[in-house]
């Protein structure tokens, strides 16, 4: 009765006591990592008694996972240090391309005509174009150098050196990518040309396949026309 008065006079709620059941065993839908994969294939290439087939295609896996595991590697570094450095460079890139356009102004006026001083003005804006491409093409996987307060311009100039190979490099590779792909639209090319010919035998073909009708110059094909509901035309052709 006391029990019933504190609770409002409804009864206490049944606890459900029933285990809950567990799954047995591991996940089997579980995507398991590059890392645990090259544990499980250098475990298996420690057994002595491994055909040497199955060996083989175990270091070819290996081999492929560990450069897979490296690239991933490599991006990681690379989103690291974009997101941490972003707004460093973006500060500096425009306070270069401010500067630019204020020497680009100087230049393009009538009203400097001293000839040392435009030649000054000359190579300042020919620094601080190679400055915005220090930035634009500064390696994604490096802790950023400032081109603009930092005080050693050594290692400024030995970045500036890694980065113009890199370009050259990238400029190469785009240039050997571009001949190739117009080889092998050169080759599709023929290639539709000889079947859009036909081939040798093509004349042949189309004089021995029939007309549409069916009938040559003295065999109507198909139904006749009725010339009474044709119309002509001034010049003789008809009109349907």
């Amino acid at each position: 009765k006391e029990a019933k008065d504190k609770g409002g006079g409804r009864p206490a709620p049944k606890q459900n006591n029933v285990p809950v059941s567990k799954p047995k065993g591991k996940n089997k839908s579980k995507v398991r990592s590059i890392k645990d994969r090259i544990r499980g294939i250098e475990r298996l290439l420690q057994k002595d008694d491994l055909a040497p087939e199955g060996r083989e295609k175990a270091m070819r896996s290996l081999e492929e996972l560990k450069s897979r595991q490296q690239d991933n590697v490599q991006k990681e570094k690379e989103i690291k240090f974009s997101k941490k450095y972003h707004m460093v460079k973006f500060i500096e890139r425009q306070k270069l391309e401010r500067k630019l356009s204020t020497v680009e102004k100087w230049l393009a006026s009538d009203k400097n005509d001293d000839a040392g001083e435009r030649d000054k003005m000359v190579q300042q804006r020919e620094r601080i174009v190679a400055d915005i491409e220090y930035i634009k093409n500064f390696p994604r996987d490096r802790k950023y150098v400032s081109v603009i307060k930092t005080q050693d311009r050594a290692a400024v100039e030995a970045i500036r050196r890694d980065i113009q190979k890199s370009v050259e490099k990238k400029a190469l590779e785009k240039a050997r990518r571009s001949s190739d792909d117009e080889a092998d639209g050169r080759d599709d090319e023929d290639e539709d040309d000889f079947f859009a010919d036909g081939g040798e035998d093509s004349d042949a073909r189309q004089e021995a396949r029939p007309s549409r009708g069916g009938g040559g110059d003295d065999d109507v094909g198909g139904d006749e026309v009725d010339t009474s509901e044709v119309g002509g035309g001034d010049d003789g052709t008809l009109v349907l």
